[in-house]
């Protein structure tokens, strides 16, 4: 029998499933493999060896499941942190980063968050400042959480093994933003390098507003009005401005020559100025602004374009933590709370967690809005491209304005894009494309503009290489750039699924990896020149 000889001229295409065999017909499969194990497809068409992994550390208890996540503050500062059940761990340049030596405790010192001392042999960190009385005591209550005697650095989280998947984040210079819907959101901040903190975030008012001002009326012969005014502090960051006053009333009548009303107040720690405001047809009106604690009304009419901010209590209990967070038009945005699936949050422009309005709505006011959908899903991840992207269980959205540039309360839009629905692991980003699971059956979808369209339009990305993805899930994913673009997936089979992923050369190609172990969770940061995959692997 004669041999045939077929001349493969790429193999750009990647592995191909049993059923794609007879699809001659098909572009991509001239450029396939029947099996691409442990090889990368180049961007080029040619597949090489994979580079081996290299042992960075054990996770703290090998029984339990962890979580990878990346933080990056610069190409040139990043890490990976390990997230276990109840800790935090920081890897960097394939090693992990140990406390050092620490000073003693001491009795009666004023220690806060984030601090480390010895005690009897062990290092501490500090969880909650307060003023040391005996150890015993300050430990019991939970003011300080033991380190490894190994050496390792770790802080204290809230999180249970069964919640790791479901952790959701967005990070921002040093800061990153944790929501779980179980848990109240929560800042993970590097104020150095042995020095993290875990904090629960506030949405009230960054400073308190002053006492009810005291009113004195001069010059007035009769009283024939009665005059009501409230008074705001402004903090240091001329941004965050407090609750108004306890309300103040008094009597007389300034249409009369010389008569006026001096409203004064006892000063505010924090504070830089002060806003008064004077009532005028049910509504506080904006009459002036000091530094000092007192000013005088002349009959000077209130400006109701500029009211007192009016502050919601947000997130603050068990059925009301968000599960998806982001950034976009200078806003941090909330999404996918358990009472309220399809409600978004995004807070006061310019501000992390100012989540306050006024009356009337102003465009830089925070936004919240329901999205009027068919099904009530959960928001599931919030996505913020050229556009900002809702995801569902059941359905992708638009989020755009209305006669503006920009997104305010008045000119907010949502529409639907498709309706196929995403899984509850974090999208990744390629250039202006998203790519994200599926809601049901397993496959990789993405999700991109389309001038013809005038819309997003999403695509199956699984499609040749199904046989990866059936009857499996996607647990988690991460984005590689350099030396090679590869969307990296970890499988419910144990196995890491890579992408190499060029979506304007139309080059889609997956290959599966494997080792010794399953493969649990994945992350990838910057080092050097190259995106570096880290892996935990049991």
């Amino acid at each position: 029998m004669a041999n045939i000889r077929t001349l493969q001229r790429s193999f750009a295409g990647g592995e191909m499933s049993p059923e794609m065999f007879g699809r001659i017909d098909d572009s991509k499969y001239q450029a396939g493999l029947a099996k691409c194990r442990n090889f990368i497809v180049k961007l080029q068409g040619p597949a090489e060896n994979r580079p081996g992994f290299a042992f960075v550390r054990a996770a703290k208890d090998s029984t339990k499941r962890v979580r990878l996540l990346p933080f990056t503050y610069s190409t040139t500062q990043t890490m990976v942190i390990e997230v276990g059940a109840g800790y935090f761990r920081f890897h960097t340049a394939g090693a992990t980063l140990q406390y050092g030596a620490a000073s003693a405790w001491v009795t009666a010192t004023a220690y806060a968050v984030g601090d480390l001392r010895t005690n009897a042999g062990t290092t501490y960190y500090c969880t909650t400042a307060h003023t040391s009385g005996t150890f015993a005591t300050d430990l019991a209550a939970g003011k300080w959480y033991a380190q490894p005697a190994s050496g390792e650095y770790e802080i204290a989280n809230p999180y249970a093994e069964s919640d790791l998947a479901d952790v959701h984040y967005v990070q921002s210079a040093d800061v990153l933003t944790l929501v779980h819907p179980g848990h109240a959101p929560r800042e993970l901040r590097r104020l150095g390098a042995t020095n993290w903190q875990l904090t629960t975030i506030s949405f009230a008012a960054s400073i308190p507003p002053p006492a009810a001002p005291t009113l004195a009326a001069a010059g007035h012969t009769a009283v024939k009005y009665t005059y009501h005014y409230v008074v705001t502090a402004v903090a240091a960051d001329g941004v965050s401005e407090s609750a108004q006053s306890s309300e103040s009333t008094v009597g007389g009548n300034l249409f009369e020559t010389g008569a006026t009303v001096t409203i004064s107040w006892a000063a505010v720690a924090g504070a830089s100025r002060y806003n008064v405001y004077k009532m005028q047809g049910g509504l506080y009106g904006y009459i002036g602004q000091t530094s000092g604690t007192s000013i005088v009304d002349d009959n000077i009419a209130p400006d109701l374009a500029t009211t007192p901010p009016i502050y919601d209590a947000v997130f603050g209990a068990a059925g009301d933590y968000p599960g998806a967070v982001s950034y976009f038009e200078q806003r941090r945005c909330f999404a996918g709370t358990a009472n309220k699936p399809q409600n978004i949050w995004m807070t006061k422009s310019g501000t992390e967690s100012n989540m306050s309005y006024s009356l009337p709505v102003r465009d830089d006011d925070r936004i919240a809005f329901r999205v009027a959908a068919r099904e009530a899903n959960t928001i599931r991840h919030i996505v913020p491209l050229a556009q900002l992207l809702l995801l569902t269980s059941s359905a992708e959205w638009r989020v755009t304005s209305v006669n503006s540039d920009a997104i305010t309360p008045s000119t907010i839009s949502v529409r639907p894009q498709s309706y196929v629905g995403a899984s509850n692991v974090q999208p990744a980003i390629i250039n202006n494309t998203l790519i994200y699971g599926a809601a049901r059956g397993g496959h990789v979808r993405e999700l991109a503009y389309n001038w013809q369209a005038n819309g997003f339009i999403t695509g199956d990305l699984s499609l040749r290489a199904a046989h990866l993805f059936d009857t499996f899930d996607v647990v988690d994913m991460a984005y590689a750039k350099a030396p090679w673009p590869i969307v990296w997936c970890v499988s419910s089979s144990g196995k890491l699924l890579g992408l190499t992923y060029v979506p304007e050369q139309q080059v889609g190609a997956w290959h599966q990896h494997d080792t010794d172990g399953a493969i649990e969770s994945c992350a990838v940061v910057a080092e050097g020149q190259e995106d570096v995959l880290y892996c935990v692997i049991r």
